[in-house]
């Protein structure tokens, strides 16, 4: 009788009665099907009066019923999942909750675990990732306000720049195609990520410009929309905590987004000046090598073959000379056939 009362009430939702049946499961030592009729009735009498002129039926108020009735660390718990957009893997769900917790174990079984059981969290077997119902995630937002925001942020900037480093290290290498359908499922993600960069602190600083510095490429192929903000706000940060030597690691890779994907080639000369300054000072290192064949390549993609190596040579310094000196006794059609010369300012 009455499980016949709850289908009726739920109006046939599935998700609704799902909910409901999890809710019953867990709390079956101190709710009643009875009683569950009861907490039916009064969240549609409160549905009731404050429907619209149009007489239809606001189910999001009875889900809202069912989320708000989560004790408040299982409220706090699903209210930093939802900070993560997209869908997400077990792991990246424990990383973001461990730090009550202990370990990525225990946050699984004491914070995930709840959530799940009570069907708030979808689970795809296929690509082994959950995601929270959309109605639910609609709730959350609206209606629970998470405690340590800070928090939550670092632990979502700390997964998801490791998250596209690594995507980023695959895209270059034989895994290309398996670091492509990774950025498929955490493009979201991602995305978000790059935005994180206006709400930082010095605490989460450094992942944004080590992304910059390490991830251009994906970055300006496969983020280009959010890509000029970013590197606008790295650029900021860099000036407001005084890290010269992180501002010439954005100059560089906006020289890059300049030079090869926006074909803006004396913009992107600027950007290699700036970051040459710096690094310049600094003595070799791999990073100014890379800025010497960043520098040489956006000028050979103007058509001056022999000129990328003149102007390069005129900003190479003396410790670099005498291997360029010798290059240079190469022709200029055999430099023009053979680009790949150019292409040892990378490892000199």
């Amino acid at each position: 009788m009455f499980e016949n009362a709850i289908l009726d009430l739920s109006e046939g939702l599935p998700l609704l009665i799902i909910v409901i049946a999890g809710a019953l499961e867990q709390e079956k030592d101190l709710i009643t099907v009875e009683d569950m009729v009861e907490l039916l009735l009064e969240s549609r009498l409160e549905t009731f009066c404050n429907e619209s002129d149009t007489g239809s039926l606001q189910v999001d108020r009875i889900y809202k019923h069912f989320v708000l009735r989560l004790n408040e660390k299982l409220r706090q718990n699903l209210a930093a999942l939802n900070y993560i957009p997209g869908t997400f893997t077990g792991d990246q769900a424990a990383q973001m909750l461990v730090s009550d917790y202990g370990s990525c174990a225990m946050a699984k079984w004491k914070a995930i675990r709840p959530i799940r059981i009570r069907h708030m969290l979808n689970f795809d077997a296929d690509r082994k990732r959950f995601d929270i119902q959309g109605i639910i995630r609609e709730i959350v937002k609206a209606e629970i306000i998470i405690n340590d925001l800070p928090g939550v942020r670092t632990r979502y900037c700390k997964i998801y720049s490791a998250v596209m480093k690594e995507i980023s290290r695959n895209m270059g290498g034989a895994d290309f195609v398996k670091a492509l359908e990774a950025f498929s499922v955490e493009q979201v993600n991602l995305s978000k990520l790059l935005h994180e960069v206006h709400n930082t602190q010095e605490d989460t600083y450094h992942f944004f410009i080590e992304m910059a510095e390490s991830c251009t490429e994906l970055i300006q192929i496969y983020l280009a929309k959010d890509s000029q903000l970013f590197y606008d706000a790295c650029l900021k940060l860099a000036d407001l905590y005084k890290r010269d030597i992180d501002k010439a690691s954005v100059n560089l890779a906006i020289g890059s987004m300049e030079t090869e994907s926006k074909g803006e080639f004396q913009k992107g000369m600027e950007k290699y000046e700036a970051a040459l300054s710096v690094l310049q000072k600094e003595g070799p290192s791999l990073k100014l090598a890379t800025l010497y064949h960043k520098i040489g390549r956006n000028v050979y993609k103007q058509g001056n073959i022999v000129d990328s190596i003149t102007q390069v040579l005129q900003k190479v310094p003396s410790h670099f000379s005498n291997t360029w000196q010798e290059l240079c006794q190469c022709d200029a059609l055999h430099i023009k056939s053979n680009w790949s010369i150019i292409c040892i300012f990378g490892t000199i």
